[in-house]
């Protein structure tokens, strides 16, 4: 059952005033207060902890409850849940996954009604008040309810919006979306009776190859990072759609930068291979992720490394989506190196190499750090090479 008491203006006080402590000192003390326990103290000093950086303008907000950890891992950011909301428009959204609802705050900023469905009681609940406390009880309408009953008798809807749960009932990953909670490979005939738009939320290990498949409606895949760290991967599906579907690689930082292409142009790009030029280019994690290795090979002129590297070169400095370097000296990876490599300060990357970073840092008690980077990879004709570059400003 929801304690409202964790909401009250002394209890919010108290927790803020003890949010450095850790979670688990605080479930091991005594409760400032008889109507709280510890352990619901400690929960909410580690949901407020993790909203401030995870959804700052949640911990803004006095009054909101959080649930247990899992929850709060599983939970969209606030940079993501914006960007998926701008991908769809319309006066109604269905969110049949629920959850502690950061997703749908952030739809219901932009469509006219949301309905929150989630099958955990408590956890409905606590949404609800939740989106009372964030003013948007007008907008959001919470259902304690089994999406897959859900859909059976209502309205249609604009949007359908998804983020199966990737976990079975043991909390072990599963990798299908067949798999997933909810099922969206048996609920689709069903969805498209009621929705023209469905959004689809997987996360970032679930192939694409294989995702088109499941889903051929599929009319844009967005891979999103957040600082070149891979988050989600977001599938709109159009109900009348055929056709190849239009790729986007977004990286969101302080300026969001976002590359799109054909799936057609995809399988179409031939990449080219040969000797270092001056400069070394490391795509976004979010690019590299969509898989497109030989269409950025052709669509920026560049030369990959090899065929098993997918880090490119070119003798011009051009406007990249993600890290350029410039190569300071390519060193033979042999015994006559070694000497060299001891103690140096570096940041290590390797690519089709023998060893790992940590590996090759222990090897060569190589200590993190500094402008410069040791890439350790093989080059087009075989030889294991160190390349030496430094960061261009």
């Amino acid at each position: 059952m929801l304690n409202k008491r964790l909401a009250t203006d002394v209890c919010q006080e108290w927790l803020r005033k003890h949010i450095d402590q850790e979670p688990q000192s605080i479930a091991l003390k005594k409760s400032p207060w008889p109507e709280v326990t510890s352990l619901e103290c400690a929960q909410q000093i580690e949901g407020l902890r993790t909203m401030a950086v995870k959804v700052p303008s949640w911990f803004a907000v006095w009054g909101l409850i959080y649930p247990p950890k899992l929850n709060l891992e599983q939970s969209s950011s606030e940079a993501t849940a914006q960007y998926k909301a701008s991908l769809v428009s319309g006066h109604t959204l269905w969110d049949l996954s629920g959850g502690l609802g950061v997703d749908t705050w952030a739809f219901a900023q932009r469509f006219e009604r949301v309905t929150h469905v989630e099958r955990n009681a408590e956890l409905s609940a606590l949404v609800k008040h939740n989106m009372q406390v964030l003013a948007l009880s007008e907008r959001v309408d919470c259902q304690n309810e089994e999406a897959e009953n859900w859909i059976e008798h209502k309205e249609e809807v604009s949007v359908v919006y998804l983020d199966p749960s990737r976990r079975d009932t043991h909390q072990k990953r599963v990798f299908l979306l067949s798999d997933c909670t909810p099922n969206l490979i048996e609920l689709s005939p069903k969805l498209w009776q009621k929705t023209s738009v469905i959004l689809v939320k997987t996360a970032p290990f679930l192939d694409i190859s294989s995702g088109l498949k499941e889903m051929p409606q599929t009319a844009e895949i967005h891979v999103v990072s957040v600082k070149n760290e891979v988050k989600e991967v977001l599938w709109l599906l159009k109900k009348n759609h055929q056709g190849n579907p239009r790729l986007f690689a977004v990286d969101i930082q302080t300026q969001t930068r976002s590359v799109s292409m054909d799936w057609e142009e995809v399988k179409n790009a031939q990449a080219t291979q040969g000797p270092m030029g001056k400069y070394l280019y490391e795509p976004m994690a979010s690019l590299m992720k969509l898989g497109v290795f030989s269409w950025i090979s052709s669509n920026y002129n560049l030369t990959k490394i090899s065929l098993n590297t997918h880090w490119y070169t070119h003798d011009q400095l051009i406007d990249f989506p993600g890290n350029t370097y410039i190569i300071k000296e390519i060193h033979p990876y042999k015994k006559s190196l070694f000497p060299w490599l001891k103690g140096q300060k570096a940041n290590v990357k390797c690519k089709n190499f023998s060893w790992d970073p940590p590996q090759i840092k222990k090897k060569h008690q190589i200590s993190d750090g500094g402008p410069r980077y040791l890439f350790f990879t093989t080059d087009w004709i075989g030889t294991q090479v160190v390349i030496e570059a430094e960061k261009t400003t």
